[in-house]
């Protein structure tokens, strides 16, 4: 019976992991209705009888802020008449039976299938719905959308707030700690500022560094508290081993090189002229870049063990890292990236040039714009 186990949820067998209490009354509607214990009882016996009740009733199982709500709204009213009129508003919405078990439930007459809890039976409901049958817990989503199988959600239909059920799956002990290890074990432990320009300059010296061959993680568009891009790095070994494909061998089976490595560095870049449609946007050169790190090798010796990831930046020795780093030696480095770069950049202008004349105007205009822009930062260097 769908009615008598909606109005005992504590009889689920997932009720012996037992969450937080959470004090309902900051969540409680200043504007709607909330019905408590005594309220939905007398709202229930009033509807099966046909009857409204008397101002006496009506001060009996209604708080003080009700009453001086509904005082307020009908003022020109006698008081006595404020509160029939109040409680009638809700009653001729409503409607009421007792389930076979003798429970007394109530429901909207435009819905008999969402039944209206009273604030005693809140955190039960949370509880019911958060923790299925098989003892899974489910996050605030789907909690809601099962209680709304049952009953009324949100204050405007006298139900259970939201806000009150994100604070009971926020206590909830199993949740909690699952969430504090994930947290913990990604925990930044390092955080600092560059200009933005220098961003991948600093990104070729911390993979040095940490002897790190950095992967692009995730990136995406951070819109507050600034408009920035945000780019998550991590060690080429992290990540879990992929699991093994049934199907024939046709090649030598990869051996991935991942072990869960938790190396991470997050860049977060400040950015203009974002399209959102396009997903274009420029660099704000002179505006202030953040690093996060959490600058931990995990599961493996530090190396250049490459991996079958997104690679991006190789500046370890692939043979042997010796401890200490010489600056000289970075210097080298960087020079020797820059000239195969430079070298790059001037096949690409000439293939450029002998493509002019069967080039569109748009692209020609689009081209000129990327040019002068590349121009002038070269000479500002």
């Amino acid at each position: 019976n769908p009615q008598s186990a909606a109005a005992n949820p504590s009889s689920s067998r997932a009720s012996s992991v037992m969450m937080m209490p959470v004090d309902p009354e900051p969540h409680m509607s200043s504007q709607f209705y909330t019905f408590n214990r005594a309220s939905h009882r007398l709202m229930v016996r009033c509807l099966m009888a046909g009857r409204h009740p008397s101002p006496d009733e009506i001060r009996g199982v209604a708080t003080p802020p009700v009453l001086a709500s509904w005082r307020g709204v009908w003022k020109d009213r006698h008081e006595d008449t404020a509160y029939l009129t109040g409680w009638r508003r809700i009653q001729d919405k409503l409607q009421a039976q007792v389930d076979d078990l003798g429970n007394e439930v109530l429901f909207f007459k435009s819905n008999p299938y969402q039944f209206v809890p009273f604030i005693e039976q809140w955190g039960g409901i949370v509880q019911q719905f958060h923790i299925r049958p098989d003892l899974k817990h489910l996050g605030c989503k789907e909690t809601l959308e099962r209680m709304r199988d049952v009953w009324t959600v949100g204050a405007k239909v006298y139900g259970v707030p939201e806000s009150y059920v994100k604070v009971c799956i926020s206590t909830c002990p199993v949740c909690g700690s699952s969430s504090e290890r994930s947290r913990k074990r990604f925990e930044y432990t390092e955080s600092f500022e560059v200009v933005a320009r220098d961003v991948p300059q600093r990104l070729q010296h911390l993979a040095a560094k940490y002897k790190v061959v950095l992967c692009i993680r995730q990136k995406y568009i951070r819109y507050k508290p600034f408009l920035a891009e945000v780019k998550d790095y991590c060690c080429h070994r992290g990540g879990e081993p992929t699991g093994r494909k049934p199907g024939v061998l046709k090649r030598k089976r990869y051996m991935s090189k991942r072990c869960g490595c938790s190396f991470r560095i997050r860049a977060i870049v400040p950015i203009t002229n974002y399209d959102e449609k396009e997903k274009t946007f420029a660099y704000q050169e002179e505006g202030v870049a953040t690093f996060k790190l959490y600058a931990v090798h995990s599961g493996h010796e530090p190396g250049p063990h490459e991996g079958s990831a997104r690679v991006i930046h190789r500046f370890v020795d692939p043979n042997s890292i010796s401890e200490e780093l010489a600056a000289e030696k970075e210097e080298d480095e960087a020079r020797q990236v820059l000239l195969r770069q430079i070298q790059e950049l001037q096949m690409e202008l000439g293939s450029l040039e002998q493509r002019l004349g069967n080039t569109s105007v748009d692209v020609l205009n689009s081209v000129c714009q990327d040019v002068s822009s590349a121009v002038l930062r070269l000479r500002s260097i």
